[in-house]
């Protein structure tokens, strides 16, 4: 229980593989790790990516069940972080690269929120999420009832990308779609992940403020807009939201 021994797992792990994932579902006493390196050896083909299995479609079942169910009976809330974490299997083997990224094929729906973090603050910004996040448990709120998810990369070249630059820690978190608490943490969230550690919000997902989200992107987003002043000066590829 508790951050700590993962924080220290954490740097160690990091040393060994190339793609890390880190799951932890709020009031859970365990986290698991999805770890991977580049292999030379063939893959092995993976069940339920085209026609899911009755097992993979109960993950749908469950996830829209227990976690409304352990908000009214908290010993149940152990039981969920199992379950959640139910898709993640265990043991080693060779698979492609869609099938470790996207191991689960069939999910109950959700909203998810992500901010890229330089990787030198992931482990205070893991650490305040969970702390957080175990308040508002306390107080019988749930505003992240699916997973916390932190997954690794490098950095990346392109100009708009959340990565860009520097070696990132994508720290995610996933509620379900009629969560009534969720917009108690999304502000916070937002908040501290751009203000105390320099957080760039994912595009794809839910983001709290957009104008802000732009902001944290700096000179380069200066130049991406140079660009496509260029390129599309009649602004025919803008819409609202951009």
């Amino acid at each position: 229980a508790g951050f700590m021994p993962l924080l220290v797992s954490l740097a160690s792990t990091l040393r060994s593989h190339e793609f890390v994932s880190v799951f932890w579902s709020p009031a859970g006493s365990i986290a698991n790790f999805k770890l991977g390196n580049r292999s030379q050896m063939p893959a092995a083909k993976q069940k339920g990516r085209i026609h899911p299995t009755l097992r993979d479609r109960s993950t749908v079942i469950t996830g829209r069940v227990l976690p409304r169910l352990a908000e009214r009976v908290p010993a149940l809330t152990e039981l969920m972080a199992v379950a959640m974490s139910e898709g993640i299997g265990t043991g080693s083997q060779v698979v492609s690269e869609p099938d470790f990224s996207h191991y689960q094929q069939i999910y109950p729906p959700c909203i998810s929120s992500e901010f890229a973090i330089p990787i030198d603050f992931a482990a205070d910004a893991w650490a305040w999420v969970v702390q957080r996040l175990m308040l508002y448990w306390r107080s019988g709120l749930r505003p992240v009832n699916l997973v916390v998810h932190a997954r690794f990369g490098c950095a990346s070249r392109a100009l708009r990308a959340a990565s860009a630059d520097r070696a990132t820690c994508h720290l995610e978190v996933l509620c379900l779609e009629a969560n009534p608490h969720r917009a108690l943490f999304a502000s916070d969230f937002d908040q501290k992940m751009r203000n105390d550690f320099a957080g760039r919000p994912h595009w794809g997902k839910d983001i709290a403020n957009p104008w802000r989200a732009a902001q944290t992107h700096g000179a380069n987003m200066d130049a991406f807009l140079e660009i496509r002043q260029q390129c599309d000066p009649r602004q025919i590829f803008l819409n609202p939201y951009l």
